[in-house]
């Protein structure tokens, strides 16, 4: 079991409210009360029907939740959506992903978050922006989704991993 996605997942939950609430700040000085919603775990009969391997962290967080959505605003929508197993096999068939790439969110108008399988890369996931294209070589996120998932809670529900190119602008 990934002892990191556990612990990130216990210390949001000690300071979501009774509603599943978070007030966080963002960027430009954006304040607001954003919900969480995390779905059961997955079974092991379920991740069986995924027609690929999946990294063993992101097996972990299925087996915590499988799939949620999270900072998002409950009058303006938005936030980020982790996918179900059934959601990443429906989302799976209407996109040619290379081989060993799987979608595992979406969100932030039509972007993706993606598993990018590949022997020489640690950090396997992937980011497609809304129109953007998976051949993007700026798209790999060098992080793996236990990184990625802890960096997020922190950075609450902010695209941080573009923050390095704000700092050059």
């Amino acid at each position: 079991m990934s002892v990191r996605i556990k612990m990130t997942l216990d210390a949001l939950n000690k300071r979501l409210d009774e509603k599943n609430m978070l007030v966080v700040q963002n960027e430009e000085g954006f304040l607001g009360k954003l919900q969480f919603r995390f779905n059961p775990p997955v079974t092991d009969e379920e991740i069986k029907k995924l027609p690929f391997n999946i990294p063993s962290d992101y097996e972990d967080f299925l087996k915590i939740c499988n799939g949620a959505t999270l900072f998002d605003d409950p009058e303006n929508g938005g936030g980020l959506q982790l996918l179900s197993v059934e959601e990443i096999l429906e989302d799976y068939q209407y996109i040619d992903y290379p081989p060993d790439w799987f979608p595992i969110g979406y969100g932030y108008d039509g972007c993706r978050l993606i598993i990018a399988l590949a022997p020489e890369r640690k950090g396997y996931l992937y980011w497609l922006d809304n129109g953007g294209s998976l051949d993007d070589p700026f798209g790999f996120l060098n992080l793996t989704f236990e990184k990625w998932f802890d960096y997020f809670i922190v950075a609450q529900g902010s695209k941080f991993w573009e923050w390095i190119w704000d700092f050059n602008r």
